[in-house]
C-alpha cells in the first residue's frame, strides 16, 4: 500500500438538534471506547530492522480527534447543493489529504485522524483520513460501525471487528506485499503526453436508485449476467471518459486503449 492519507466524509442526520459541545463530549469518549478494541490505530509505524514491510508499534500515542462549528447552513441544504460540493468537502476533514513520502516519514504520523463538524440543525458530519499502509476499507468501516454503536448505546459486542481485521486471511498480506518505497504521485503531478499539465477537474454524479438498476438491466451480458451496481455505474462513467477523450482528441473520434482499475478486498 503506498503511504498516503484517504479521506473519507460520513454525514449523519440528527433530528433533534443538540448542542455541539455534547455531541463532541459524546463522540470524544465514544472514540476512545471504540480504540481499545482497535487498538493498532491508535499507535504508529516503525521500520522493521530488515527493511522490508514496517510493523506497527502500539504505543497508545492516540488519534487527533477535532471539532468545529458548520456554520449558518444545514446538513440537508449542504448535500443538495451541486458538483461544487466536492470542492468544498475539505473543510470536514481533519488536515489535507496529502502524500507522506518516505517510510521514515511516517513513523511520527497517525495511522488515523477525526474531524467532527456539527451543523446548527443537529448534523454531523465525520471527516476520516486514515494512513493507506496498515488500514484499509475493510477495516475503517468495520470501525466507524463499532464506533456508532457505541454512539448510539447499542450492542458493540454483536459488531464484528477489533483487532481481528488486522490479522485477516494473512496469506493474502504474503501474496500480494506492500512494497515500502511506492508512493503515488498525487494527481497534480501527473505530466500529459508532449510534457506539460493539465488541469484537474472533479466533479460528482448522484445515481439514485432506479438509474443504478437501469444501468444494471443495460450492463447484463451472457459473460456478465448479474452486474453489480459498482460494475453498472463505473462501467458507464469509463465509456463516457473514453467517449470523451477520444472526441477531444481525434477529429475521427479514435479511440485508444485504455484500462479500468478497480481496487480490491482481500480480507473476506
Amino acid at each position: 500500500m503506498a503511504p498516503c492519507y484517504v479521506p473519507l466524509v460520513f454525514f449523519y442526520k440528527n433530528p433533534a438538534p443538540t448542542e455541539g459541545e455534547k455531541i463532541f463530549d459524546l463522540l470524544k469518549s465514544s472514540l476512545a471506547h471504540a480504540l481499545t478494541r482497535f487498538y493498532p490505530l491508535a499507535g504508529r509505524l516503525l521500520s522493521s530492522p530488515s527493511g522490508s514491510l514496517p510493523v506497527v508499534h502500539c504505543n497508545d500515542e492516540g488519534v487527533p480527534f477535532t471539532f468545529a462549528a458548520g456554520g449558518g447552513e444545514s446538513l440537508d441544504s449542504f448535500l443538495r447543493g451541486g458538483p461544487e460540493i466536492v470542492d468544498s468537502l475539505q473543510r470536514f476533514l481533519p488536515f489535507p489529504a496529502h502524500m507522506v513520502g518516505t517510510p521514515a516519514g511516517i513513523e511520527s504520523a497517525p495511522q488515523i485522524a477525526f474531524r467532527a463538524t456539527v451543523f446548527p440543525c443537529g448534523g454531523v458530519a465525520i471527516g476520516v483520513c486514515l494512513l493507506h499502509k496498515v488500514i484499509d476499507g475493510h477495516t475503517v468501516a468495520d470501525f466507524m460501525r463499532l464506533w456508532a454503536a457505541i454512539v448510539r448505546g447499542g450492542n458493540e459486542r454483536a459488531v464484528a471487528g477489533g483487532c481481528g481485521p488486522f490479522a485477516h486471511n494473512r496469506g493474502a498480506t504474503w501474496l500480494f506485499p506492500a512494497r515500502v518505497g511506492d508512493v503515488v504521485p498525487s494527481v497534480e503531478d501527473l505530466e500529459c503526453e508532449g510534457g506539460g499539465k493539465k488541469k484537474n477537474v472533479t466533479r460528482r454524479f448522484v445515481f439514485d436508485e432506479e438509474a443504478v438498476s437501469s444501468l444494471k438491466v443495460r450492463a447484463r451480458s451472457e459473460r456478465l449476467p448479474k452486474p453489480g451496481r459498482s460494475e453498472a455505474v463505473g462501467g458507464l462513467l469509463w465509456k463516457s471518459a473514453v467517449d470523451a477523450a477520444a472526441i477531444a482528441s481525434s477529429p475521427d473520434g479514435f479511440k485508444a486503449g485504455s484500462v479500468y482499475s478497480v481496487a480490491g478486498n482481500l480480507l473476506d
